[in-house]
């Protein structure tokens, strides 16, 4: 899900910038406590580093070594959310993310991610809640993914105009967010605007010209709005850039159609 940091499948949520320890760790100023919090995050660090590479349970194993010296670590009980969520235990990583916030309460990725375990699970009413907890973070780096999961809520809840709204929002949050455009050009697409979502989906093939599944659905539209000889080219361009990817296999079809 688009909400997520995507790496090789494993959700991962900004970790080259996940928040320090928290700062609760006992015998904080010492050599010997300076040495051991070194230590912490070096398991961190290789926990994350195994998250990235989807060996999620050796990262387990680094993760529960920290938590025997600290279980309070609003990292580590983030880090911890990621793991299960990648082994698929639902109610653990949503356990560590809610322990990860009640240390940390402006811990925005970690709302996020609760959020998006809520909305996954039909839970709206706390989903809502979390994801509004992130956007209430000033100091939030990704607040686009937020908006765009709660425009994904108010999909779910059948309404258009809250839904196009928040994902307006993720794209003014980050004018190169490809889901936000790809969402909101679909609401108004549903809503009988093509002229206008085909213009939105034009915008986003300029802010990120290398996500194919953008470009696709741009391509898509066009071919809706009777432009065949403008989709061809951006068909084309797909199959040439990725041509072992699920979009340019698609184009290839289109290609094959529009001869």
């Amino acid at each position: 899900m688009s909400g997520w940091v995507l790496l090789r499948g494993i959700p991962l949520l900004f970790l080259i910038s996940v928040l320090t320890l928290a700062a609760g760790c006992a015998g904080k100023g010492s050599p010997d406590s300076i040495m051991e919090d070194k230590q912490i995050q070096a398991r961190l660090d290789l926990a994350e580093r195994h998250l990235i590479q989807g060996e999620n349970r050796q990262a387990m194993q680094q993760l529960m070594r920290v938590q025997g010296q600290d279980p309070d670590i609003p990292r580590l009980n983030f880090d911890l959310g990621l793991a299960y969520t990648a082994l698929g235990d639902m109610p653990k990583a949503t356990a560590a993310y809610k322990r990860a916030v009640k240390v940390r309460p402006d811990y925005a990725e970690a709302w996020n991610n609760l959020g998006q375990i809520y909305l996954s699970q039909g839970n709206l009413k706390q989903a809502e809640k979390a994801l509004h907890k992130a956007l209430d973070v000033v100091t939030y780096m990704t607040p686009e993914k937020a908006a765009y999961n709660l425009a994904r809520l108010w999909r779910k809840r059948n309404n258009p105009d809250k839904a196009l709204e928040f994902a307006r929002k993720s794209i003014q949050e980050n004018w190169r967010f490809s889901p936000g455009y790809i969402l909101a050009a679909d609401l108004l697409q549903n809503r009988g605007k093509d002229k206008e979502a085909l213009s939105l989906l034009r915008q986003g093939a300029e802010a990120d010209p290398n996500n194919m599944e953008l470009l696709l659905k741009l391509a898509e539209n066009l071919v809706r709005s009777g432009k065949d000889q403008k989709a061809k080219k951006w068909f084309r361009r797909i199959d040439q850039e990725r041509p072992k990817s699920p979009q340019a296999e698609v184009a290839r079809d289109y290609l094959e159609f529009l001869q």
